[in-house]
């Protein structure tokens, strides 16, 4: 859940169990800087949520992904639920 100081916000489930991350940078921000002191946080949180994540490993200098690890081009479902939080 994300809630500001007063407790009000929103609480966000997905079934299968989602992975997420929340940043006071953007997907931009991030991709722009070359160092963690070009980053200047902003006063809004940006959530990501995401139905799977492939595994890292490139083969170029050391395994690949493992094949548990390794997302396959295939259809899916899932669904997502926001519900508001009052203090």
């Amino acid at each position: 859940s994300f809630c500001d100081l007063r407790g009000y916000g929103f609480k966000v489930s997905g079934t299968p169990l989602m992975n997420f991350s929340a940043h006071r940078f953007t997907t931009q921000d991030l991709t722009a800087a070359k160092h963690t002191y070009d980053l200047s946080a902003r006063d809004e949180i940006t959530v990501n949520l995401d139905y799977r994540q492939n595994g890292i490993g490139t083969a170029s200098c050391g395994p690949g992904v493992l094949p548990q690890y390794h997302l396959k081009a295939e259809k899916f479902a899932f669904s997502v639920k926001f519900k508001p939080v009052t203090a």
